[in-house]
C-alpha cells in the first residue's frame, strides 16, 4: 500500500507525471489525486495502490491528441 507522500512520490519520480496526467490515467479528477497525495502519512485505499501498480507495469501505448480525444499505438 501506499501512504499519501508515497503515492506523489511514484508520481513524480518514476512516472514523471502532473496530477492532471495520473488522475486521467487512473479515471479520477485532479482534486481527488491531490486529496489523496495530501493524505500524508496515511494509507490510501486498495484499489488506488492496485491502480497505480498497473500503471507502472504497462507500456505506454496512449497518447492525447490537441482534441482532447485519446489514441493508441501498436506494441508490435
Amino acid at each position: 500500500m501506499y501512504t499519501g507522500q508515497e503515492l506523489k512520490a511514484v508520481r513524480t519520480e518514476t512516472l514523471g507525471m502532473t496530477q492532471e496526467e495520473m488522475a486521467r490515467e487512473l479515471g479520477v479528477s485532479r482534486p481527488t489525486l491531490s486529496s489523496w497525495e495530501n493524505a500524508g502519512e496515511e494509507y490510501v485505499g486498495r484499489m488506488v495502490y492496485l491502480s497505480v501498480q498497473a500503471l507502472l507495469r504497462l507500456p505506454d501505448t496512449r497518447s492525447w491528441g490537441q482534441d482532447g480525444l485519446q489514441t493508441f499505438r501498436s506494441l508490435a
